[in-house]
């Protein structure tokens, strides 16, 4: 009688046995699933469509099985749909060296010394702000809309403590949209900032991000400093100056006009910090730069009398009206017939030949009137100026406190209302 196997030698067989009969199983289902997968008309899919992938979310799915937006992303877009078209892109640079190629087109086609930009609708009536440091030594700037129409844009005035520019467009008689203004004071580190602008030429470019910090002492583009300045996370580029900073609701905080630099060099680029000039800063200065700027669109020749002066010395006469105090020699105002203020007997009288009462038919009670009524005539080859004629003496009395009184000497007489005309500069 043969000896029995020992149990230890019958285990290792068996599990052998017991595996390979795995492995031919698994071979042979893997084998069959294959053809049935490739066999035409299988209705199997793949083991693959059955994985979830990162985009299986439990939001809502519209009819067509694409995904619904959440509502913060439903807000940024339309924040800036709406936002977009007050939105300009600006290109800047001498006459004759601009390129006639679209604002679209690759930055790196213009010519040298071509400045690129943003900027955004100020007023209804044509006014855009921008960064000053994109105009700098530029004769020919450009604008060009949302829907890319281009507008020729004539220099207003600028601020550079602010790095800020005036423009002005003709929109052909249409009203520009503009941007509601926030409040920068009410800021807050943390929210939410959006900027909206032109990165390497890329017009109507939106990058999100947050408020990094406030009160920021920044070197603007001039070199000079800043005090105040908005700090953002926003992604920012060369191209992005002159463009708005907006919070989630769309109102302008602030406008982007510097990047941080990296230390020694002229290099600038995107590095997590940009600076944007508060927006209450700017709504402070406005009105002053547009008034300044108004001297541009026509070369008068003349100087009104302060609003004090005026009101004081021609309500006695019942006119509403301005007075020039000065009128250049033969300028336009002088060959149409505008006199100045005059004085007499060692300034203790003064005779008013001329008061402007209208421009182009526009009432003038003041000179913050005649200003308006001068900028709405901008695009006219020259303008009409309503004057009266007269022969109004003021007597200037002194009191012992150096006061001075003003008063009307009859008798006086006041013509009828005529016209002049005045030339446009250019």
């Amino acid at each position: 009688m043969s000896p029995s196997p020992k149990p230890g030698l019958l285990r290792p067989l068996w599990s052998t046995s017991v595996g390979f009969g795995i492995l031919v199983f698994t071979a042979t289902t893997a084998v069959t699933l294959a053809c049935i997968r490739w066999m035409p008309g299988s209705d199997v899919p793949e083991v693959a469509d059955r994985v979830p992938t990162a985009f299986d979310d439990e939001r809502p799915r519209d009819q067509d099985g694409t995904t619904s937006l959440t509502s913060e992303e439903q807000r940024r877009i339309e924040v800036f749909t709406r936002a977009s078209a007050s939105i300009v892109h600006i290109r800047a640079g001498r006459k004759d060296d601009l390129t006639t190629q679209g604002p679209d087109e690759d930055a790196t086609a213009l010519r040298p010394g071509t400045m690129l930009g943003a900027g955004f609708i100020w007023s209804a009536n044509g006014y855009v702000v921008t960064n000053a440091h994109l105009i700098d030594g530029q004769n020919d700037v450009h604008v060009v809309l949302a829907n890319g129409t281009p507008l020729r844009a004539d220099f207003v005035s600028r601020d550079d403590a602010l790095d800020l520019a005036v423009l002005c467009v003709d929109a052909h008689g249409s009203r520009l949209p503009v941007l509601d203004l926030g409040r920068s004071e009410n800021v807050r580190v943390g929210q939410d900032a959006l900027a909206i602008g032109s990165p390497l030429g890329r017009n109507h470019t939106l990058t999100r991000g947050l408020i990094s910090a406030l009160n920021r002492r920044v070197t603007l583009p001039q070199g000079r400093a800043f005090e105040g300045a908005i700090q953002t996370d926003a992604p920012i580029n060369p191209g992005n100056s002159g463009g708005p900073l907006l919070d989630s609701s769309g109102r302008v905080i602030g406008m982007v006009t510097a990047l941080n630099q990296i230390q020694g060099t002229d290099i600038s680029f995107n590095v997590g910090i940009g600076y944007a000039i508060p927006i209450d800063a700017i709504a402070d200065r406005m009105p002053a730069l547009i008034r300044q700027g108004l001297r541009h669109y026509y070369d008068l020749g003349m100087t009104l009398c302060p609003d004090q002066w005026n009101e004081e010395m021609l309500r006695q006469a019942e006119i509403d009206g301005v007075i020039p105090v000065h009128v250049d020699e033969n300028s336009a105002a002088m060959r149409a017939g505008i006199y100045p203020l005059q004085a007499r007997n060692i300034g203790t009288t003064f005779t008013v030949p001329t008061v402007i009462v209208g421009v182009n038919g526009i009432p003038t009670p003041n000179r913050k009137a005649f200003d308006e009524a001068l900028f709405e005539a901008r695009d006219h080859s020259s303008i009409l100026v309503d004057v009266r004629r007269t022969e109004l003496d003021y007597l200037v009395e002194y009191s012992s406190t150096g006061v001075m009184r003003r008063t009307l000497e009859p008798p006086f007489t006041i013509g009828e209302i005529v016209q002049v005309e005045l030339l446009r500069r250019r």
